[in-house]
Order: structure tokens, then C-alpha cells, then sequence
């Protein structure tokens, strides 16, 4: 598949841009990591501006090496470098890059395209696995099925196949409600699910399109749903009616837009511990356009002039993970409004970066690099979790005979 305009800026019509300082084109993560790449090639090289073909060859040839890169990112990082070194005065060479940049970004399409076509075979082979798993403990009473439901739409859907955990190991007198969620933590779901928020549980008590789902929140509704699963299991209710008790997860928000969204389970009551009422019992009801509700975990309403967290979905940040690329430091990290990108830091990673070095935190793709200040919440959002990918760089000094 040829590269397209959408991997190739070269291909594009130029636009008249706004003026740009040099200290901030030459901060950008394509001019660093060009930088940072023939720097260790050439350790004792100062500057690598002007561009030459032999140092952008070697960057490519490193990039394609390191093969993590994405031709939609280096592309990006092409036009850094060519910004910049037109902005030291030195022009740019076209006639020269323009076929080296081509032929990589070309390259690197065909290969995701070859990717993408391997991921799907392995998981469609991945899923008849884990049919064949739920199959199995299918017929054993004191399991449960789990079936999972795509949230992105006017009403919630329900994804093909299903899983099943096992309840022969809970113990009624050490936190049941806990040990359910640490099993769903655990319990290894179809792939066709894709990423399934495991932090919010639900149940309902029948198969049909339109039975209602409640939230297992607490422990009032833990006792509404075992007393209904224990009723199934002890007078073996004919499954073929629909009157199953099942389990519900939904996949996390992917593509939905606020016009898309379902209405939000009410989760029960937790304030009269003593009267289980119907109360605790709240229907999930699909809308079209959902009202104004109370805050509910997990879900941010809120889109005027109150809401200092700009967020074009519901979904609000709760928790982060501060991993690099072989090790995890610290794992889901509770983020409030007031957290920033440095507070995470330092909570991870007691230590100071070496002389000379500093830490930069990236986004999981390796696309984006995060401001330390920067609140997380107004940078991150439309999803519940987000791992955080610190590296260490050298501290590069600059020239300030180059300004």
C-alpha cells in the first residue's frame, strides 16, 4: 500500500503558518529525539544542523532498527526536523529527503498493514480458546457467566461470547463482594471484548434485550445479588426461560461521542443499611440524550462553566500506572483534579535522575510527551485508566550562539 497524504506532509499543500520561536521548534520531540538518536552515534558531534543525507539516513536507519516507530509519528517527526533546520536558516534539501522520507514512511505502512492483518488472525483463534474454556465450566453449579455489553451507543449492546468464574472458593465471612471483583480482576476474558473496564461490576437476572442491569457497589447489593443467584442454583430454574442470573461488564468508551452516550447506572443506596427496598434496585435506562445527574465514579457529567476538566466524553480519569518499558513502578495510581504529571512522578520513583540526566513522561504510544505542571485530568481523559511511560533522557545544553 503506497503512503498517503495522510503519512506523507511533503505530498501536502503548504499553509501559511503562524510564527513559531526557535527555542520551541527546537523543544520538539521530532528535533530531540533526532538529536538524541545521532548523538549516540556520534558522541562527540555538538550540533547535527544543517540536515545532511548522511545524518538523516542514519536516523532513518536507526528508526527502522528500533522498530517501534509508527509512520504517522515520524512523519510528524519529519516535519519537526525540517521546520526547524529552515528556521537556523539552512533551507531544506527536497529534492534530496523527500524520496528517503517516502520510501520509509512507505515501508512502515505496509508493515502495520501486515500487523494489523497478524493481530486479527490471532484473535479469532484467541476466542475459540476461550469459548471452548466457558464451554467447559459451563456445567459447573457453582459458577456464573459474565457477558459484556459495548457502551458507545444509544443503547447498550451486548458483544458476542461469553466467560465464566467460579463461586466454590467465596468465603461469606471475609469481604464476598471483594473476592468477586479480585476474580473478575483475574479472570481471563474473550479478546473480542477488547479493553474491559473491570472496576465496575454489574449483574442482572434475566437474558432478555431489555433486562435491567443493577450495580454491585456495595454490600446491600451484594445481598440482593446472592440471594438471586442462590435462588437459581437451589431450585435449578429452566435457563431456556431467560431467567439466568448473569454477571455484566462493559467495555471501556472507544469511539462514543456525548450524543452516543447510554444514561449511567444509579448505584443503591448505602444510606439505611437496614431496609433492602426496591430503592436499591435502579434499571439501566438507554436515552438518547441523557439528563443531568448526579456524579457518579468513573463518570464526569459535567460540561459548563463548573467543570474545570475539559472532557469531550463522560469518562474521567481515576487511576494511572507509571511504568517504563521493561518495569512497572507504580500501578493504578488514584488522580484527583489537583494531580499533576510531576506529583505522579515523584510518588513513583523516589529517586533523582542521574547528573546530566533528566525524566520525561510519555504518553503509552510514545506520541505524546507530558508537561511536568500539567494536571493529569485536563490532559488525559475519555478513558477510566492510563499508563504513563517514563524515560530518562540526557539534559541537552543549548547553544546560545545558535539563537
Amino acid at each position: 500500500m503506497p503512503a498517503t497524504r495522510k503519512h506523507l506532509h511533503i505530498s501536502k499543500p503548504r499553509r501559511r503558518q503562524r510564527s513559531v520561536s526557535l527555542t520551541t521548534r527546537a523543544s520538539r520531540c521530532g528535533v530531540k529525539n533526532y538529536v538524541n538518536v545521532l548523538k549516540s552515534i556520534h558522541p562527540s558531534v555538538e550540533t547535527f544542523f544543517p540536515v545532511t543525507k548522511q545524518y538523516l539516513q542514519e536516523y532513518i536507519d536507526a528508526k527502522k532498527k528500533q522498530g517501534t516507530i509508527k509512520a504517522n509519528s515520524l512523519d510528524q517527526y519529519f516535519q519537526h526536523i525540517e521546520s526547524y533546520n529552515m528556521a537556523l536558516g539552512h533551507g531544506w534539501d527536497s529534492q534530496e529527503f523527500e524520496p528517503m522520507m517516502r520510501d520509509v514512511l512507505e515501508e512502515l505502512v505496509q508493515n502495520e498493514d501486515r500487523s494489523g492483518n497478524q493481530r486479527k488472525t490471532a484473535t479469532t483463534t484467541g476466542d475459540d480458546d476461550d469459548e471452548a474454556l466457558s464451554q467447559e465450566s459451563a456445567n459447573d453449579p457453582s459458577s456464573i457467566q459474565i457477558v459484556c455489553f459495548e457502551k458507545s451507543h444509544p443503547s447498550p449492546v451486548k458483544l458476542e461470547r461469553n466467560a465464566r468464574i467460579s463461586f466454590a472458593n467465596i468465603d461469606q465471612n471475609a469481604e464476598p463482594l471483594q473476592q468477586i471483583y479480585g476474580m473478575i480482576t483475574n479472570a481471563k476474558l474473550p479478546k473480542r471484548w477488547g479493553k474491559v473496564d473491570r472496576s465496575a461490576i454489574f449483574y442482572r437476572t434475566g437474558t432478555w434485550k431489555e433486562a435491567p442491569h443493577y450495580g454491585l457497589s456495595d454490600e446491600n447489593a451484594f445481598k440482593l445479588f446472592w440471594e438471586e443467584w442462590s435462588n437459581q442454583r437451589n431450585q435449578q430454574r429452566d435457563q431456556r426461560e431467560g431467567n439466568e442470573v448473569q454477571l455484566v461488564v462493559y467495555t471501556k468508551q472507544r469511539s462514543a461521542t456525548p450524543a452516543t452516550m447510554i444514561q449511567p447506572l444509579q448505584l443503591p443506596s448505602t444510606q439505611n443499611n437496614d431496609s433492602l427496598t426496591s430503592t436499591n434496585h435502579v434499571p439501566l435506562t438507554p436515552r438518547k440524550s441523557p439528563p443531568r445527574l448526579n456524579q457518579v465514579p468513573g463518570l464526569d457529567f459535567s460540561s459548563g462553566a463548573e467543570s474545570s476538566t475539559p472532557s469531550p466524553t463522560f469518562m474521567q480519569l481515576k487511576s494511572v500506572t507509571i511504568r517504563s518499558s521493561n518495569k512497572i513502578y507504580k500501578q493504578n495510581i488514584a488522580v484527583t483534579d489537583k494531580t499533576t504529571f510531576s506529583s505522579l512522578l515523584s510518588f513513583a520513583i523516589k529517586k533523582t535522575p542521574p547528573p546530566g540526566k533528566q525524566f520525561v513522561l510519555h504518553s503509552e504510544d510514545g506520541e505524546l510527551e507530558y508537561m511536568p505542571e500539567d494536571p493529569v485530568r485536563k490532559v488525559i481523559y475519555g478513558s477510566i485508566h492510563a499508563d504513563v511511560i517514563v524515560k530518562m533522557e540526557d539534559v541537552r545544553e543549548v547553544d546560545f550562539t545558535q539563537f
